[in-house]
């Protein structure tokens, strides 16, 4: 998780702000491997990476998960 913040530019201050919660929270948050599904949809977004991507720096194994076809195109 730490690279993708890294990757961001963002601040674990702007981090927080933007999922809603408490700064001093976000370091704990960033290294739990079950964070609610909504507070990674929001980490997705905030930090504009995949929710695989989200899993795959929290350790959890993400082989076997089919990828999304939306329309005929799949999201990677």
């Amino acid at each position: 998780m730490r690279d993708l913040v890294v990757e961001s530019g963002l601040t674990h201050a702007q981090i927080a702000k933007a999922i809603g919660v408490q700064q001093p929270r976000i370091s704990a948050l960033l290294k739990a491997p079950d964070m609610k599904i909504s507070t990674a949809v929001k980490l997705s977004k905030v930090l504009g990476v995949s929710l695989r991507a989200i899993a795959a720096s929290l350790n959890i194994d993400i082989d076997g998960i089919p990828d999304d076809c939306i329309g005929g195109n799949q999201d990677k």
